[in-house]
């Protein structure tokens, strides 16, 4: 409401889209969103999970928010009308640190695959629980642990196999090395964090394609005006096309489902290409 009331335009909020849905359109006049939703991403993972895997029994593991619950729905709609179903469900808080019991609970439950809803680090430390109780699920990720550099150092071989879906191309793959390369010279620092280094050059491409659409006379409104011209734009190849326009300021909502190789070297497969959802607003 404060950024609505101000007038100030809003480029690549990374939050939950079901906020701005929900909001009256002069709110969101000025808000433009690239983000899968909860719902629709959590609907495809277990879609793929059945198609990829059989999967039967599933497990939740997801925040105790907005994110895991609307994870949770998604789930229960793209298994509607099947045989699979959801056998566990486990909600964390962001402070919780001690999960033992909660895996030793998802064990129990014969969950076969376990969808993730979670953190990096409370994603990393309920897989290590999982692992010290001997059980060791089918993981599905949502597009939060895409970074597999990060997963494999937090958790190592326990994240080969692993499936995970991206919004955007990862390490090893052309546009994403591209900006990778760039940002590692100007900043050494930034290496080991190569998936953020891409997700931070996204949602500046984004910013500045519509500042070069506005050009030199540069208000508010020219701003608004130029981003709802933008129509097809990948941001040189690193996601799935984004539009926007007067009636559409969710420009893109989809995901592709990759699956993590072998420690020693990082890799990875992508196993379906960009799924793209209708926008919400």
């Amino acid at each position: 409401d404060l950024i609505a009331d101000s007038g100030l335009p809003l480029v690549y909020p990374l939050g939950n889209v079901q906020v701005f849905a929900k909001m009256p359109k002069e709110k969101t006049r000025r808000v433009y969103q690239v983000y899968p939703d909860y719902t629709d991403e959590a609907e495809f993972i277990v879609k793929q999970a059945v198609k990829l895997e059989g999967v039967k029994k599933f497990g939740l593991f997801g925040q105790n928010d907005d994110y895991g619950k609307l994870g949770l729905e998604g789930m229960k709609k793209g298994l509607a009308g099947s045989d699979a179903k959801i056998v566990g469900e486990i909600f964390y808080e962001v402070t919780d640190r001690e999960l033992g019991t909660q895996a030793l609970k998802m064990k129990e439950s014969g969950a076969e695959a376990v969808v993730f809803y979670a953190n990096p680090v409370a994603a990393a430390n309920f897989i290590r629980e999982m692992a010290k109780v001997g059980y060791r699920p089918k993981i599905f990720a949502s597009f939060t642990l895409y970074d597999r550099d990060t997963m494999f150092r937090l958790v190592g071989d326990l994240w080969e196999g692993a499936y995970f879906n991206t919004v955007l191309q990862i390490r090893g793959e052309p546009a994403a090395d591209k900006l990778i390369n760039v940002i590692t010279t100007i900043d050494p620092k930034l290496k080991e964090r190569e998936g953020f280094i891409v997700q931070g050059a996204a949602d500046i491409l984004v910013l500045v394609e519509g500042l070069k659409r506005a050009g030199r006379d540069l208000t508010r409104e020219n701003f608004v005006k130029a981003m709802e011209t933008i129509k097809g734009y990948t941001e040189e190849g690193l996601s799935a096309p984004i539009d926007f326009g007067p009636d559409r300021h969710h420009g893109m909502n989809g995901v592709r489902m990759m699956r993590a190789g072998k420690l020693a070297d990082r890799g990875f497969t992508q196993i379906s290409p960009f799924q793209v959802f209708p926008a919400h607003y």
